[in-house]
């Protein structure tokens, strides 16, 4: 025992040293009068047993409790230093930038102290001591409680000139209590005065009902950040008060000014979140890493996907100008000879060929069944027509019925990969010669157009009706588990077609249904975004500027991507162009009216998730945040790519593996619609970011728990995947996807998980690594581009920094020092 440091309520206050731990230490001992007081031997060691659950530098740490001589005393750590009170006595207040920097240190001291579950209940400045490196330690847990039940004349326990209105009433205290003693604290921390000053308990009871003197008054040139949160802390109202400690430090000078905006209560503008986040910009080492990560993720993906897509299992022999011959040869032999004015071809999958043998076969090498299915699972669809092809309503692009089949001379094929004929439909003449009129088909050739050989096939009766031609005469063929169906109008072919066994014609009246749940679900969520909308407008919350950007840039995407997948003649290039463009001013309408309903609930919620995203939509393409964001997503969106080709590796264990990706077999065209299939693939990641924001959004508000809401979104949205029928296995992608999507939407935002979407999106690609394949170059443009946003990623997140250090400038510098 080395000597009295003091005296207080709660005891007698000795330094000693401590000869096991071999440190000074500071010995607290209960006054004699009071150790026979159970009630306040109670409360002593209550303080001991709370002091010990708080653990935090800005703390006074408790070390034991003891008795000796019938005494009772507390070890605890000694602080070399002035408890704040006599500092504030002797200098007044301290500077600004020293008062600001002891306010944090109280503030996360404080946040410590209620992460377990303790109230201080007695905050003054005679209870913070600053040791000698100037640091503030919160001490005196003599009256500490739980958070949770303190009331009533045990509430009304401490100093009364620092304590809250609803503390001294005997009401039931709170985080709020302890803050607004804190904001006591630090009006005399920054002014140098006490905020209210009364010689009766009632008295300061009627003054504590309205502000206090402002604190600029006494200091002139206070911050106003400052004066701000000391006078939210000593509101009378508890819930208008900051809603932690930590919310209050960021309401400080030199604090994250959307945590500033939250803890007040506020949204913030966009051009706060913008301004917030800092520079962003990677050491380029980092960046370095983070390149050479998704360069070689982006081969592991291109070799994963090229031997787990349909691609691995279907051959593409003859390339799109080779079937395209093929095609208009067949149609010629059938007796379509007169020369197109327009045409357009693509590739297809069969979807019912595939989901009927992943329904029937489930061993382990199903999928190398997919070459011999008849019809194929893969197709390539060729059609001609006298007139220009211009899709229904100028909307769309062309395809195999759209336009329908409707003016005469207009033709349409499926052929296998290898040129083999499976699907014919014609619109006869209008005119035809009374000789041809009365001759018999040749369904012969159809026949040999097809690989097969007609002597195989038996006659029957005909089962389906030819879509959309007219026929005077119909005819069928079975062969095994194959079926022919074919018809003709005046000793023309117009239909032919080979048809499985198991495939029967359906009835839409499911379809219909869905359709119109569809429409009202659609109808419902316009109208609730509408009023979503007028609301924020009206309240002047909305981002019209940046809501407008988000829709020219979707509406502008769209519109390539629809004019890059058109086929259609010059002739029809206008009615196809202005058809397109009002359809994507709707959806454009669509997103907007959605986005101004949304944007500020999130910009209030979770402002940090949109940094980088406004920022992109200011046009900050070289942000190096921007930047950062992009190779963030990229290798988010390779993990998740590789996580979603993993169940193709069940084949290794015995299971049977899911249907192989489709690997945009569409996409192979032409280079024009491979380039589209980008376009199509931007939009779409402008949209699904969004979508999910907005259902996690609408969970936060029906489960008010950020993770009860993800729990919902990643679980409930699958679940009802598989109660409609959906497969196990992409139901449990679904899950997968929607859990890293939150993910990295929390944790880096809105423009990573755009990124994200984008690079996870290799199934929509054609990828090979057979070099001899006559699209091969179509996955080294695919992985080019890949490569280049990337790059431009990497180049973008450095912020103008050089990439290495100049030697030469180095030396120099080291020279040139005093």
């Amino acid at each position: 025992m080395i000597g009295l440091l003091g005296r207080g309520g709660m005891g007698e206050v000795y330094r000693a040293d401590d000869l096991k731990l071999g440190q000074p230490v500071a010995l607290k001992f209960l006054p004699r009068e009071v150790e026979g007081h159970p009630d306040r031997l109670e409360r002593f060691l209550n303080e001991v047993r709370l002091s010990l659950r708080v653990t935090h530098p800005n703390v006074c740490r408790v070390y034991d409790v003891a008795q000796a001589e019938g005494r009772h005393f507390l070890s605890m750590e000694y602080v070399d230093g002035e408890d704040l009170a006599s500092l504030l006595r002797r200098i007044g207040r301290l500077p600004e930038d020293k008062a600001v920097e002891i306010a944090r240190q109280l503030c996360a001291g404080l946040e410590a102290a209620h992460a377990e579950g303790v109230l201080h209940r007695d905050l003054k400045p005679a209870n913070v001591m600053l040791d000698g490196r100037g640091r503030a330690r919160i001490t005196d847990f003599g009256l500490a409680g739980a958070t949770e039940g303190i009331s009533g004349h045990e509430a009304r326990a401490g100093t009364p000139q620092y304590m809250a209105p609803e503390q001294l009433s005997g009401g039931e205290l709170s985080r709020q209590t302890d803050l607004y003693s804190l904001g006591l604290v630090l009006y005399e921390l920054f002014t140098g005065k006490r905020a209210y000053e009364a010689g009766q308990v009632d008295d300061l009871v009627r003054l504590q009902q309205s502000a206090p003197t402002s604190p600029s008054s006494h200091v002139s040139g206070l911050d106003p950040l400052v004066e701000r949160a000391i006078l939210r802390c000593l509101d009378p109202d508890p819930t208008k008060r900051p809603t932690s400690a930590t919310a209050l430090a960021a309401a400080l000078p030199g604090g994250d000014p959307l945590a500033i905006a939250q803890a007040v209560g506020e949204t913030p503008s966009p051009e706060m979140v913008a301004r917030a986040g800092g520079t962003g910009a990677l050491r380029p080492g980092v960046a370095m890493a983070w390149l050479a990560a998704i360069f070689v993720g982006m081969v592991v993906v291109w070799f994963a996907s090229a031997t787990t897509s349909m691609f691995r299992y279907l051959p593409l022999p003859l390339s799109p100008s080779a079937l395209s011959t093929a095609a208009r040869a067949a149609i010629a032999r059938i007796g379509y000879a007169t020369p197109p004015v327009d045409v357009a071809s693509g590739f297809g999958w069969s979807v019912p060929q595939v989901t009927h043998l992943e329904r029937e076969d489930a061993s382990t090498d199903r999928w190398e069944r997919l070459p011999a299915l008849v019809p194929p699972a893969a197709y390539f669809w060729y059609r001609e027509s006298p007139v220009p092809l211009v899709p229904t309503n100028g909307i769309g692009r062309t395809g195999s019925f759209n336009p329908p089949m409707t003016e005469p001379g207009m033709a349409f094929v499926r052929l296998a990969p290898d040129g083999r004929l499976f699907l014919f439909s014609a619109v006869p003449p209008a005119q035809t010669d009374a000789a041809e009129s009365g001759r018999s088909p040749d369904w012969n050739g159809l026949f040999d157009l097809a690989g097969l050989d007609p002597q195989d096939f038996e006659s029957t009766s005909p089962l389906w009706t030819p879509p959309s031609v007219p026929s005077d005469a119909q005819r069928a063929w079975v062969h095994g588990d194959l079926r022919v169906e074919a018809a003709s109008y005046r000793g023309t072919p117009v239909f032919f077609e080979i048809i499985p066994a198991w495939r029967t014609p359906g009835s839409a009246g499911s379809v219909r249904a869905a359709r119109f749940v569809l429409l009202l679900l659609g109808l419902a969520l316009i109208g609730g975004a509408a009023w979503l909308a007028r609301r924020n407008v009206r309240l002047g919350r909305s981002n019209a500027p940046g809501a407008l950007r988000l829709v020219i840039a979707f509406g502008v995407v769209g519109t390539i991507g629809d004019l890059l997948q058109t086929t259609s003649s010059i002739d029809a290039f206008l009615g196809v162009f202005f058809g397109n463009l009002s359809w994507q001013l709707f959806q454009a309408g669509m997103v907007w009216l959605g986005y101004m309903a949304i944007e500020p609930y999130v910009r209030r919620l979770w402002p940090h998730a949109l940094i980088a995203w406004q920022r992109m939509l200011e046009g900050r393409l070289r942000d190096p945040l921007v930047g950062q964001h992009v190779l963030v997503g990229a290798m988010a969106g390779i993990v998740l790519s590789l996580i979603q080709l993993l169940p193709q590796a069940a084949g290794w264990v015995g299971q049977a593996p899911p249907m192989p990706p489709p690997a945009g077999l569409d996409a192979l065209g032409s280079f024009a619609q491979l380039a589209a299939r980008f376009f199509v693939l931007a939009q779409g990641s402008l949209l699904l970011p969004v979508a999910l924001l907005l259902g996690f959004l609408l969970l936060r508000v029906l489960f008010r728990r950020p993770w009860l809401a993800a729990t919902a979104l990643v679980f409930v949205v699958p679940g009802a995947l598989l109660a409609a029928g959906a497969p196990l296995g992409s139901a449990a992608m679904i899950a997968v996807f929607l859990a890293s999507g939150l993910y990295v939407l929390t944790r880096w935002g809105l423009f990573a998980m755009l990124t994200t979407v984008v690079f996870s999106s290799w199934s929509d690609f054609p990828l090979t690594v057979n070099t001899s394949s006559w699209y091969f170059p179509w996955s080294v443009v695919t992985m080019a581009i890949f490569a280049g946003l990337a790059a431009y990623g990497f180049v973008v997140s450095l912020g103008g920094q050089p990439l290495f250090a100049d030697p030469l400038e180095e030396k120099v510098q080291v020279r040139t020092r005093p």
